[in-house]
């Protein structure tokens, strides 16, 4: 049985697919590890955050300390960690605004890895959560519209998908921007085609 085969039948109440199911998600989620730690051992920034974060007791100080030796993963995640905190200082705004910056720059030179299975560059992510902060105004970045727009194309033209889908809903709607039924349309088949399941949606109500 296939592995979509075998879920079926375990919704279903087999059994015997419930402990084959489960057999080959741990065995593959071993092989992951071992990849990871192989990776790890490499240097590859992405597994030795992943190795850090994975790492139980202890792993919030593992990454701060992985920030503070400059690993890209582990930079973007103490900006995003750290600008909920409500004792930040001011300082501490400058240094993860800079390093939330530095990371957006990197181009495709780092790797990013989400619950979603996106495969954008860490770069992409950076600019998405710029741009997210930008518009928030209530994080590291004063409000600035222009520039969360630069940077929303930024990450959707670097893979981004969520960044894809809400630029198409700029386009489509005006919202800052003049309205652009065409670019509005490129956008979403492009967020669709990168796996983003709310634009699938989207498109396929469309296509009715």
């Amino acid at each position: 049985m296939t592995t979509k085969e075998l879920a079926a039948a375990a919704v279903a109440g087999d059994k015997a697919a419930m402990r084959e199911l489960e057999r080959q998600v741990a065995k593959k989620a071993k092989a992951e590890k071992r990849k990871m730690e192989a990776a790890a051992g490499g240097g590859d920034p992405l597994a030795v955050f992943q190795k850090a974060l994975m790492s139980g007791d202890g792993s919030k100080e593992r990454l701060g300390a992985l920030a503070d030796a400059g690993n890209p993963n582990a930079l973007l995640w103490r900006a995003l960690e750290g600008r909920y905190d409500d004792n930040l200082t001011p300082a501490d705004k400058e240094k993860y605004g800079a390093d939330m910056i530095q990371v957006a720059g990197s181009g495709d030179q780092y790797k990013n890895h989400t619950l979603e299975g996106g495969a954008h560059p860490l770069s992409a992510e950076a600019t998405f959560q710029i741009s997210e902060d930008k518009l928030s105004a209530k994080w590291l970045f004063e409000a600035d519209t222009e520039g969360a727009i630069k940077y929303l194309k930024q990450a959707a033209e670097g893979g981004h998908s969520k960044a894809m889908l809400k630029l198409s809903s700029r386009y489509e709607y005006g919202l800052s921007m003049d309205k652009d039924p065409d670019k509005a349309r490129m956008w979403l088949e492009k967020a669709a085609s990168a796996g983003n399941h709310d634009a699938k949606r989207a498109l396929k109500n469309l296509e009715k």
